[in-house]
């Protein structure tokens, strides 16, 4: 009996989050505030993270009986517990995001623009930021490969570079089949290739295909396109259910010295003792059957109170200036592994392990500071995505993977990001990404003067000619 109030109570809480999540997503349409396709992205992946690690997991724990759940040793209250810590922390972030593009819309943007008319705001400088980050992004993987340093300007951009480049590959890829021309279309090529290969993760594959999907279906509203991307979705469905793993590849430098590529299917998950089915609801159960620790952790007096955010500031300073800086988002400033993510892990399955998992960024906040943690925390994520929104908007068809880029992809892809992790990509995200714009305008600016004050040169010497 017990079960099935708490199968009932599970199942209750995630409609409620996908019902917010969809009625959230109109009335943002319906403000106005900022360009309907920047709402479309957020939401959209807002119901994706509620579909996939709410949703989902909760409808096969159902049906496996919570085995998992039992494994782990987690009790089924605190799942139901950690449901409703999410609900109260998204129904926050929501209200405070959509208030913040209420109150700080920009007047002089036409935020009525419909979306062709969207993607030619800014065009030139749209275009000039997203080569600079693909062009950054694919000199920092090759990098990597190669093993060389990088340089400050590198340095600089890392994470823009890292993180708008997952998405701008891709998006690049889809748009210029409409909007940019065949170069553009290279470049986006190249660099999803590179992104897929270099980075060999689940992940990157599956939110690769997510997005392009929402970019198929949302941006090119194309009927060819889209069946188009429902087949290659499809045959990546069955080759993982016949074969009982994910088609990939992998891009590095063999001993040799030259590269290598490597094809085929990832053997893990031929090797496994998980059924399909299973395996889904393993992974993607994950974050709230483990995310419950946070709640133990706090209950207990292991509270991680203000560190991960203090040490995440304290990381602004380089190690060249500052040689003892913390590890960010950390309980403990030199330990990595007090992250919130291998946290929760060691807790379930021990502290000689050094595997991490995706959280719930609710949990993390009642972790940090309870349920003020929980209220707190929320509506600051909220208002910083908010402002991201209203900023990247005014860039013109760039918002949409830089957008992304502060969900953190291809990973997490929370737009609920945790507060420490917004204090890190202020200082490097946003400034630089801010710096760019800046230089940009004012090269426009300059070229732009330079021009006028040679055309009115020429006037005056054709006027001092005629005289």
């Amino acid at each position: 009996m017990n079960d099935i109030i708490i199968s009932v109570t599970l199942i209750f809480l995630s409609l409620a989050l996908l019902g917010l999540a969809l009625i959230s997503w109109r009335i943002g349409k319906r403000l106005g505030k900022v360009p309907t396709i920047i709402i479309d992205v957020i939401f959209f992946f807002i119901l994706v993270k509620i579909m996939l690690y709410y949703y989902l997991p909760t409808i096969i724990r159902i049906v496996n009986n919570y085995q998992f759940v039992r494994n782990d040793n987690v009790a089924l209250s605190d799942l139901v517990i950690l449901y409703t810590i999410e609900l109260i922390s998204w129904a926050l972030w929501i209200v405070a995001f959509l208030l913040t593009i209420k109150i700080f819309s920009n007047k002089k943007l036409n935020l009525n623009l419909n979306l062709n008319n969207f993607f030619w705001l800014n065009n030139n400088e749209s275009k000039q930021i997203l080569i600079f980050i693909t062009s950054g992004f694919i000199i920092i993987r090759l990098f990597g490969i190669f093993n060389i340093d990088n340089n400050f300007i590198l340095t600089l951009y890392q994470s823009l570079f890292y993180y708008a480049g997952l998405t701008a590959g891709p998006f690049l890829l889809i748009i210029s089949l409409r909007y940019f021309n065949k170069k553009i279309f290279i470049l986006g090529i190249i660099t999803s290739i590179i992104a897929i290969m270099s980075l060999q993760t689940r992940g990157a594959q599956v939110y690769s295909i997510i997005f392009i999907i929402f970019l198929v279906w949302f941006v090119l509203q194309n009927y060819k396109a889209k069946i188009v991307t429902i087949s290659l979705v499809l045959v990546s469905v069955i080759s993982f259910f016949i074969f009982g793993g994910m088609a990939s590849s992998q891009l590095y430098l063999n001993e040799s010295g030259n590269i290598s590529v490597i094809s085929g299917v990832s053997s893990k998950g031929k090797t496994r003792k998980r059924s399909t089915f299973e395996e889904i609801g393993w992974r993607f159960g994950a974050s709230t059957r483990m995310g419950t620790a946070f709640i133990n952790l706090y209950e207990r007096g292991a509270s991680a109170g203000i560190n991960p955010i203090k040490h995440s500031l304290m990381g602004f300073l380089p190690s060249t200036i500052n040689p003892n800086k913390p590890n960010p988002s950390t309980l403990v400033a030199d330990d990595i592994y007090t992250q919130g993510m291998y946290i929760i892990y060691r807790e379930i399955h021990g502290y000689d392990t050094y595997s991490m998992v995706e959280f719930p960024t609710g949990g993390h906040f009642y972790w940090e500071f309870g349920m003020m943690g929980v209220v707190v925390l929320s509506i600051i994520s909220g208002i910083y995505i908010g402002l991201c929104a209203l900023y990247f908007s005014s860039l013109g068809p760039v918002a949409i993977p830089l957008m992304i880029a502060v969900f953190k992809p291809w990973g997490y892809v929370d737009p609920k990001i945790w507060v420490s992790d917004i204090v890190m990509q202020i200082y490097q995200i946003i400034l630089p990404l801010v710096l760019l714009v800046f230089i940009l305008r004012f090269k426009k600016l300059l070229f732009t003067s330079v021009k006028s004050i040679i055309r009115h040169s020429s006037m005056v010497r054709r006027d001092i000619g005629k005289v």
